[in-house]
């Protein structure tokens, strides 16, 4: 039986349109919260033979999604909430359309709750990455008129109070972690690969990935820093960066870009590069994975680690918070220092000559992501974050911090 509320997720990210995690929570989550809830999502998107920004409808009519799509944004909003009633706007971005949103939403329907979801924090992101310096500004704007925040583990918790220490005293907090639908990432080999070209035990060369996005504080030059030292030891070891994109919200993120495919052209005998894969070639690239390696400076709860451990990869992180809040060294993973190439070189060898080791790490972190992280069990969290915020009682808020 559904609840009697109605949630309107408002992203930029929605279907095909993924840029990042916020995608994958978006398409990951909806169909397990509409068992339970009247859950729909507002997709703003970018019409660019007009330049400018349309809103897409997407809600449910009995078992089958609809979609209307209109060519305003604000407008689109404005009408949405007139016709179906919403009684929850859950806010996945940062930026002056979303402030905006939230400033009509308070103006206009004033008894709407609205949710925040930190997917991440600006003013953490500025220390590495070159972000809008207005996005700070949005961020702060937005969190004063949310009626609840959401976060994604500890790590972020003790950001939001570090950063924004006035939130918690008025605003409620819930800790609800990502998740991902392990069926998602099933992969059938064609006949090819079924006979022999899939991971080492048939053609023993050793396949090292690591899958990002393309922009500072991602490690990518760690893990290319690192190359020319694991093949010195491990001359049968091949390597993919996956995620390579043009296009990014970072202010002067191709320098970056730039700057790694510099480094991965002197290493192009080991180095093969590829795109931002869809999902068939992002399952097929895991399942010819011996080892992932995620060198990021800075996250919250990246699925480039949830994505290789519900398919069976042992991974290499880089020792960051929000990583050993969740993840055990030796047991799940194996960390190495941040930013320190040479440790990071050392672990991968470790993994390289010790079969064992990779599945005994493969083993414990699937088991850990397939039962903690599924979204079926993650999105109860969200269902009983909704219930809480509707009721407006403070006894009910156990899922709070």
């Amino acid at each position: 039986m559904k609840s009697n509320y109605k949630v309107l997720f408002v992203t930029f990210e929605y279907k095909k349109t993924v840029s990042g995690g916020i995608g994958r929570v978006i398409n990951g989550i909806i169909s397990h919260l509409r068992e339970k809830s009247g859950v729909d999502v507002f997709h703003i998107r970018w019409k660019t033979k007009f330049m400018k920004l349309a809103g897409d409808h997407y809600y449910m009519a009995g078992e089958k999604e609809l979609c209307e799509k209109y060519p305003t944004m604000y407008r689109a909003l404005i009408k949405v909430l007139q016709d179906h009633q919403y009684d929850i706007i859950h806010v996945l971005h940062v930026g002056l359309e979303t402030t905006k949103m939230a400033r009509i939403i308070k103006e206009k329907f004033p008894r709407v709750q609205i949710i925040f979801s930190c997917h991440s924090l600006a003013p953490k992101d500025s220390e590495i990455r070159m972000s809008n310096p207005k996005k700070m500004a949005f961020e702060e704007e937005i969190i004063k008129k949310c009626d609840a925040i959401h976060v994604l583990n500890k790590t972020s918790l003790n950001l939001l109070k570090q950063h924004y220490p006035w939130a918690r005293q008025s605003t409620p907090v819930f800790m609800i972690p990502n998740g991902i639908n392990k069926a998602d990432y099933d992969y059938k080999p064609s006949k090819i690969e079924s006979l022999g070209l899939l991971k080492t035990s048939t053609n023993k060369k050793i396949n090292i990935t690591c899958m990002s996005r393309w922009t500072f504080g991602k490690g990518l030059e760690h893990f290319l820093n690192a190359v020319p030292i694991i093949i010195e030891k491990a001359s049968h070891v091949k390597f993919t960066i996956a995620g390579r994109k043009n296009i990014s919200w970072e202010n002067n993120y191709f320098q970056y870009v730039l700057k790694i495919d510099a480094m991965a052209r002197k290493l192009k005998k080991h180095v093969k590069i590829m795109g931002w894969l869809n999902d068939v070639e992002r399952n097929r690239l895991f399942a010819q994975s011996d080892i992932c390696v995620m060198p990021s400076e800075l996250e919250y709860f990246p699925y480039s680690l949830l994505e290789p451990m519900i398919t069976k990869v042992p991974v290499v992180a880089s020792d960051i918070d929000c990583v050993s809040e969740t993840f055990s060294n030796n047991e799940e993973c194996l960390l190495f220092e941040n930013t320190n190439h040479y440790d990071l070189a050392d672990k991968v060898l470790e993994l390289i000559f010790d079969e064992n080791k990779r599945y005994a790490l493969q083993e414990s972190a699937y088991k850990k992501v397939s039962t903690e992280f599924q979204w079926h069990y993650v999105a109860n969290q969200y269902h009983d974050m909704y219930q809480n915020i509707v009721r407006q009682d403070d006894k009910l808020i156990s899922t709070s911090y």
